[in-house]
């Protein structure tokens, strides 16, 4: 309900946004995240994904499968535009065997966090998302 809208904005320069695809929910701690997002999947031509989640309060694990990685790097994860490492590689248009990246509570902001999948435009997907206690 409600209409939301974001603005992007730099006076007096000239720049553009594309291929940016926002996630519509938060990860919960705990509760495995059943999509599978990216071109992989059928998302479009994104080349970020982004989602949150709500402060823990301690030291937690984003476990994330990644899908057609082709080389170390072509996946990014950002928390809070912080790089927290790169997915790593998997057999073609197949996923890997997984990565976790810990996010420690001082990292955290209060309120929400921003977790992004930055890629230079290839052919990719992320899935089996999960926050977990460390």
């Amino acid at each position: 309900p409600g209409t939301n809208i974001i603005e992007f904005r730099t006076p007096g320069y000239r720049w553009g946004v594309t291929n940016l695809l926002l996630s519509n929910h938060l990860l919960v701690p705990g509760i495995p995240d059943g999509g599978s997002y990216g071109t992989a999947f059928g998302s479009g031509h994104s080349t970020v994904l982004t989602m949150g989640f709500e402060n823990t309060g301690i030291d937690t694990v984003l476990s994330v499968t990644g899908h057609d990685i082709d080389w170390f790097g072509e996946i990014e994860v950002y928390l809070n535009g912080v790089l927290l490492g790169s997915l790593s590689v998997s057999p073609q248009d197949a996923p890997n065997a997984g990565d976790a990246f810990l996010i420690l509570a001082s990292q955290q902001l209060p309120g929400i966090n921003i977790i992004e999948f930055r890629t230079p435009g290839y052919h990719w997907g992320v899935q089996d998302l999960l926050l977990s206690s460390q």
